[in-house]
Formats: C-alpha cells, sequence, structure tokens
C-alpha cells in the first residue's frame, strides 16, 4: 500500500543539533526517517530525482500554525492560513540556526525568504534530510508549506483540503492542537487512506513516555 502522508511530531529534538551534542529521540528519529523514506521510496521508485523523463512530486508540508493562526506573507487577512515556500527556521524556539547542521549544509535551507513556524520548519528538516539521503535534495525548494490555524474558517479548510488532494504527498507535523490531524483524517477518509500508527517508547523524565508517527497509505502495490 503505497504511502501518501506522514505525521511526524512537531518537536524541535527530532533534529539533529537542536539539542546541542545531546543524544534525544533516538528511536522516534528512526521511525520518522523510515516512513518518510517509505514515502519517497513510493513516489520515485528506483528512479533518482529530476532524471529525465519524469516529473518530481508534488510535495506538500502541512502543520499547525497557532490558535491565533499565522501571520506575514501568505497568509489570509484574518492571519488565520498560511501558504507558500518558506524556509525552515527554529528560532521561534530559542534554537538559533547556525546551531542545526542541515541548514549549513543546503543552500535551501539557508533562503532568505519568509520563515516557516517552528511545527513546518520540524516537518520541513526532517524531509529535507530524507531527500538528501536519496540524492534529491534540490527537491525541497518548490515544496510548498500550509500552516493551519487550530481554530480555521471553513473557506480555509475547503483551501486546505484542495491543496492536499492535489498533492502527491503530504508530511505532516502533529501539534498541540487537532485541527491538522482533523483536515488530514477527512483527507484520508475522502481518498479512501489506510492508518498505521507507529510508536517509540524513551524514558527521558522531562519528555512524553512515548511519541507517535502515523503513516496514511492507499492502494495496492504494483
Amino acid at each position: 500500500m503505497p504511502v501518501r502522508a506522514v505525521v511526524l511530531p512537531a518537536t524541535p529534538l527530532l533534529v539533529p543539533g537542536a539539542a546541542g551534542v545531546a543524544p534525544v529521540l533516538g528511536a522516534t528519529r528512526d521511525l520518522v526517517a523510515g516512513a518518510l523514506a517509505e514515502l519517497l521510496d513510493d513516489l520515485l521508485g528506483d528512479r533518482a530525482p529530476g532524471v529525465a523523463g519524469g516529473r518530481d512530486p508534488d510535495l506538500l508540508v502541512l502543520a499547525p500554525a497557532g490558535r491565533d493562526g499565522a501571520r506575514g506573507p501568505g497568509s489570509t487577512r484574518t492571519g488565520g492560513l498560511r501558504t507558500g515556500r518558506l524556509r525552515p527556521s527554529l528560532a521561534g524556539a530559542g534554537i538559533d540556526d547556525r546551531w542545526l547542521p542541515a541548514v549549513g549544509r543546503s543552500p535551501a535551507l539557508r533562503g532568505t525568504g519568509p520563515r516557516a513556524q517552528v511545527p513546518a520548519s520540524v516537518a520541513l528538516l526532517c524531509l529535507a534530510a530524507s531527500l538528501e539521503a536519496r540524492g534529491g535534495a534540490r527537491m525541497l525548494e518548490p515544496v510548498e508549506v500550509v500552516e493551519v490555524p487550530a481554530r480555521p474558517a471553513p473557506a480555509d479548510r475547503q483551501v486546505v483540503l484542495e491543496r492536499v488532494a492535489r498533492a502527491d504527498a503530504v508530511v505532516a507535523a502533529a501539534g498541540e492542537d487537532d485541527a491538522v490531524a482533523t483536515v488530514l483524517e477527512d483527507a484520508a477518509r475522502r481518498a479512501g487512506w489506510v492508518r498505521d500508527v507507529r510508536s517509540a517508547a524513551q524514558g527521558h523524565e522531562h519528555l512524553p513516555d512515548r511519541y507517535d508517527v502515523t503513516v496514511w497509505s492507499t492502494g495496492d502495490r504494483g
């Protein structure tokens, strides 16, 4: 069953360098990397990204924008919904981007355009790592980000559903509110996707007992 969407935790600790040199969330990082590798394998098969005769997939990042909605370029007049090509940054979590090895390696991640909020940035950085491992780092440049407020207006919700339906695959970040999960579940129901929740336990006293990675798949392989 080909993977069509991966929902990962929105914690910055998934990003190498965000916790300094401390080894954290290793099992969860492995789950995320494995799920994203499945998604890219199903989209690209044996083809290298960008080869002649095949188009690169339309990848979408979906993430919460916070209770008051997103602001800045690409947002609605109310600040409710924000869409566009945004660059990742963990500055909103108090983490200087200079501490993140991935940003230093990739011109696409060092852009000067508008910054995504932290949840979308986590999803972008995890996707970037998987694309880089596959030799397709440049595929991050056209990726569109949709940041969804906690209470999206009906028109904004419809925009998100239409954009998810057009995408070849979605990488989503799970936030404290359920707006992203609700919209994605609605899209999954319409498309006939099947949910698979994968969990990783961890023992750090200041972190949750476990983190979940949700994989949405549809159709038969081959």
